[in-house]
């Protein structure tokens, strides 16, 4: 398991690729639900929630070296993945807005555990929606990359195929 998250080479298939995939979407969620009923962790969970771009990187890599393409197609993924993100945070927005009153408040004190406080609690009423939002955009482009990522299934530079 711990090749599969944190080595970028060799090579993966379809099938652990999203297996990985939902578990570090699982992670992602659960360091996010932490965050709505400890929000004094925010700032400590969302720096530790950084650290799963890694193997985030480690299965894309893999899952394009499964297809004998660079690892550097990972980045098209993750851009894909950022514009979804935008997207779905825009229609959450119009959806839910944030309590901008409240944060312009904070902001006028300069207190940074203020400013990141009132964020928080502005953005309470859309939390939810927002990690739906989140689980989806993810699910999608897991789904969508694994669909169009073709496995290659000789032995290629990366190494021999995962069955």
């Amino acid at each position: 398991m711990g090749s599969l998250f944190f080595s970028m080479k060799g090579r993966i298939n379809g099938s652990i690729f999203q297996k990985g995939a939902f578990i570090l979407i699982a992670i992602g969620a659960v360091l996010t639900l932490i965050t709505y009923f400890v929000p004094g962790l925010t700032i400590i969970l969302s720096l530790l929630s950084l650290v799963l771009i890694w193997p985030w990187l480690a299965l894309w890599i893999k899952r394009f070296h499964d297809a004998g393409k660079s690892g550097w197609m990972s980045l098209l993924a993750l851009i894909v993945w950022g514009l979804f993100s935008w997207v779905g945070s825009l229609v959450v927005n119009i959806i839910k807005p944030i309590d901008e009153d409240m944060v312009q408040e904070a902001m006028t004190s300069g207190n940074l555990a203020a400013i990141i406080e009132a964020f928080t609690l502005a953005a309470r009423p859309q939390f939810f929606l927002a990690l739906a939002s989140s689980i989806i955009v993810s699910l999608l482009v897991v789904f969508l990359f694994n669909a169009i990522i073709k496995s290659d299934p000789e032995e290629n530079q990366f190494g021999n195929p995962v069955n």
